[in-house]
């Protein structure tokens, strides 16, 4: 967590940033990942509703799943899936070796943040084939 406060409205209320928990972070090619710059990523580029990171046991590989938004049309998807490669290189240092749209996710990767583990919602280890 942090607290700032030098706030650009002018309030001098200060601002806190909850940064989530110091063990829900991995490294993926040596890319260290965290909730908040994952979903910056996701959320900040995207219209999707959801979103669950594919990783090997080794951290060499990562794909990342999206729920597509209600409404939203497929023709849309190639450009937003550049724009989360871009920004992912950009603020993570990472290209993703898929960033793919799916109709719907698991129901625990969107259920009560302050309350679950993001590595166990959020991450599924898969197998990679060779």
């Amino acid at each position: 967590m942090s607290v700032e406060t030098d706030c650009p409205c002018g309030s001098a209320t200060p601002r806190i940033t909850v940064h989530g928990r110091a063990s829900d972070g991995l490294r993926v090619r040596g890319a260290p990942l965290s909730v908040r710059a994952v979903e910056e990523v996701v959320y900040g580029v995207t219209d999707a509703t959801g979103y669950l990171l594919e990783v090997d046991s080794e951290g060499t590989y990562a794909r990342l799943l999206l729920e597509r938004g209600l409404g939203t049309g497929r023709d849309r998807e190639p450009e937003e899936c550049r724009r989360v490669q871009a920004r992912s290189e950009e603020l993570l240092g990472l290209r993703w070796d898929g960033v793919v749209f799916v109709n719907s996710l698991p129901a625990n990767t969107k259920s009560g943040a302050s309350q679950k583990s993001w590595k166990r919602s959020n991450i599924r280890e898969v197998e990679v084939a060779r």
